[in-house]
């Protein structure tokens, strides 16, 4: 049973950020004719080598794949996220969503205007659209256990519970496949030292403790849903922001402390909760520097181990026997094989960065 709490206790849950985690945002408007027919193109090019091509425009380079972005006719690949371009009436012309670094960077505001910079050398943009917003806090001291599970009232039909080595690291409620609402919270450490996504840790600043769980309370809200609020938006999504959070964290999901009535509704918040509600969604941001170096870090960490192992089977191919000796014997063989294959490094190494969306 969850204990209430005496206000200002020791060991409060902490905020250490809040704001949005997903964003995907359409744009209306009307692209030239010309730059979808140089789209079709590139993609016909991408079906015949079953790959994806390069592609320029609005002086940025992109990847152009066989396939489509759901119902948008051409799917692009950038270092920032993924950018869909419909060629039908019936749809918002183009359809973005940030990679979470670039998010948590640029804030949605700085996403939407470089969003709109970039397409407007090809399309005459009228409006924005909200198609999907991922809300979230992150909090110290949250201290939640299995045990709380049972305590949650929620408009969810079903929910989920999570486990990792026999150890509880969260509970999802609803469904992501609804496209209206759902929920999760979570260990967002855990999923970090899984997943990678260390520049969290500058984005939650000093206040982070690295021997404590950070657990994060996040809502998916989807363009129906939020549609009964009245919002289509990005300007409307943050003029409501806090009124989206105060219904999810009241009225949707909460956190009761059980009493003897049978009407699970009228419970009271459970302190940590209140905590909850109370987030600040001040919408931090980190640099984008520190958001490259992390990427690098923990890149090179998972691909070193692969990395040494193949040199290792190199050197017992040539028999050398230092790491300097036979990192010497690799240019001219790489470099035969680039151009049997008539590749150009540079290029390569630059579609590499756009799929493995690293940032410059």
């Amino acid at each position: 049973m969850a204990v209430l709490l005496a206000s200002g206790w020791a060991d409060e849950p902490r905020e250490l950020a809040s704001g949005f985690d997903t964003l995907v945002l359409s744009l209306r408007g009307v692209a030239s004719r010309k730059f979808l027919v140089s789209l079709a193109e590139a993609k016909e090019a991408a079906r015949m080598v079953s790959d994806l091509v390069p592609f320029q425009f609005g002086g940025d380079e992109f990847l152009v794949a066989p396939g489509a972005l759901a119902r948008h006719t051409f799917r692009l690949q950038h270092a920032w996220g993924v950018l869909g371009i419909s060629d039908s009436d019936r749809l918002p012309v183009v359809r973005f969503q940030p990679h979470a670094e670039i998010l948590h960077s640029f804030g949605p505001l700085g996403v939407r205007d470089w969003l709109v910079h970039l397409v407007s050398s090809q399309i005459e943009v009228s409006s924005d659209v909200v198609s999907r917003v991922d809300l979230h806090a992150d909090f110290q001291n949250l201290n939640l256990v299995s045990g709380d599970v049972e305590n949650f009232v929620t408009r969810a039909t079903m929910n989920s519970v999570h486990h990792s080595h026999d150890v509880f690291t969260g509970v999802s409620f609803g469904k992501r496949s609804s496209r209206s609402i759902s929920a999760r919270i979570y260990d967002k450490t855990e999923e970090i030292a899984r997943k990678g996504g260390t520049y969290m840790f500058d984005l939650w600043g000093e206040t982070f403790l690295p021997d404590e769980i950070v657990w994060r309370v996040e809502c998916e809200m989807h363009r129906g849903f939020l549609h009964k609020f009245d919002i289509t938006t990005l300007d409307h999504l943050l003029e409501h922001t806090g009124a989206l959070w105060q219904y999810f964290t009241q009225e949707w999901l909460s956190l009761r402390c059980p009493t003897d009535d049978s009407t699970r509704s009228r419970w009271p918040f459970d302190l940590r909760w209140q905590r909850v509600q109370q987030a600040s969604f001040a919408n931090r941001v980190v640099q984008l520097e520190r958001v490259a170096a992390s990427q690098v870090r923990e890149t090179a960490e998972k691909e070193v181990p692969f990395l040494l192992g193949e040199i290792m089977r190199w050197a017992a191919i040539l028999n050398t026997d230092s790491i300097e000796e036979t990192l010497r014997t690799i240019p001219s063989h790489l470099t035969e094989r680039l151009a049997a294959k008539g590749w150009d490094f540079a290029e390569q190494q630059r579609q590499k960065r756009i799929l493995m969306g690293l940032i410059s």
